[in-house]
């Protein structure tokens, strides 16, 4: 779709269901900052908003509706160091994210429920896991974040010492990042600035570019960048965790290979029920021994989970709808029940 397009949907007279309120919806396909306008001059009767929108005053003509949500934000890491190319020719890997206590030593520095009250005004929660909240979650891949100390312990432990001009450095090699994310997206934007100032204290430099998903893709494999996923399936652990998704399209960006969690991802896929399955799931990002999360190979420094802000007319109620996920119009799962409440 274009901006400014519109997609017009009309109810089928001979539905069988359950039927609403609304016999038409017209779906505009609008900027952030365009849609926020539109809603405010009652042109729009439900436009989602980014969750730094929903603390400002509202005008009387509209209500904001909060739905919990697994959309995650997250900082993927390339695992492996520089010097390969993908398919299409783009450099693969990093001789700073390779590190392992670069890796650890960010996750611990990232203060989460900072940027869940600060930058996204509440309407977040902290995030640990890729799949934070849900059944397959592994408790404990939980840790206590905001530490600044553990992580210039993990630093200097592992070789990464300050040098002159207040950069960490190991082996001629600087800490400097630069940290990836797609434009048009002030929720990605805040939180890579906030996440660049956590960073400093430590002698981690991060410069911030975005760009357009075109421009993303030739960076993602050989930079940290900033990612939203979350689905109700753990199917996500694959994506992110197994190496035969490495590189297939925006699936392990980082080119991150583990035998260990290979396996239980086979396990968990080849067991007989999804209840069965929990426990090798939740092997994935820790073990005991080994894993994705951050006390194994910390292949991601996952952020927030973050709730869906809408802004509404009064009169429409949304009913009360099954917890939303990342990349879909999930507000329309309980269209059912949506209604007109001014007669």
């Amino acid at each position: 779709f274009q901006p400014g397009q519109q997609l017009i949907v009309e109810a089928n007279p001979w539905y069988a269901g359950k039927k609403n309120d609304f016999n038409r919806l017209v779906f505009v396909f609008l900027d952030e900052d365009n849609a926020y306008a539109a809603a405010r001059s009652g042109q729009l009767g439900l436009v989602r908003i980014a969750p730094s929108m929903a603390v400002a005053p509202q005008q009387d003509n509209l209500k904001l509706w909060v739905r919990d949500s697994v959309e995650n934000r997250g900082i993927v890491f390339p695992m492996v160091p520089a010097g390969k190319k993908d398919a299409n020719g783009y450099p693969v890997g990093n001789d700073v994210t390779a590190d392992v206590a670069i890796r650890r030593a960010i996750n611990y520095a990232i203060n989460r429920k900072q940027l869940a009250e600060q930058v996204m005004e509440g309407h977040a929660i902290p995030a640990y896991s890729a799949v934070q909240g849900l059944p397959w979650q592994n408790p404990s891949v939980v840790f206590s974040d905001g530490d600044i100390a553990k992580a210039r312990a993990i630093l200097e432990e592992a070789g990464w010492k300050i040098n002159r001009a207040g950069v960490r450095e190991k082996a001629g090699k600087e800490a400097r990042l630069t940290l990836w994310y797609a434009s048009g997206d002030s929720t990605r934007r805040d939180l890579a600035e906030a996440v660049r100032a956590m960073l400093q204290p430590l002698g981690i430099v991060v410069s911030l570019q975005s760009g357009s998903w075109e421009t993303v893709e030739r960076h993602m494999h050989a930079n940290p960048t900033l990612f939203g996923w979350g689905s109700l399936d753990p199917m996500e652990l694959f994506h992110h965790y197994s190496g035969k998704a490495a590189g297939v399209e925006y699936y392990n960006p980082g080119y991150y290979s583990n035998p260990a969690v290979e396996a239980h991802l086979k396990q968990a896929i080849d067991a007989p029920d999804w209840q069965k399955a929990i426990p090798f799931w939740q092997q994935v990002e820790w073990d005991g021994k080994q894993g994705a999360g951050v006390q194994g190979d910390a292949a991601w420094a996952w952020l927030l989970n973050i709730q869906h802000t809408y802004l509404a007319n009064p009169c429409i109620d949304l009913g009360k709808g099954a917890p939303e996920i990342h990349g879909s119009w999930s507000v329309l799962n309980n269209l059912d029940d949506w209604t007109w409440t001014c007669r």
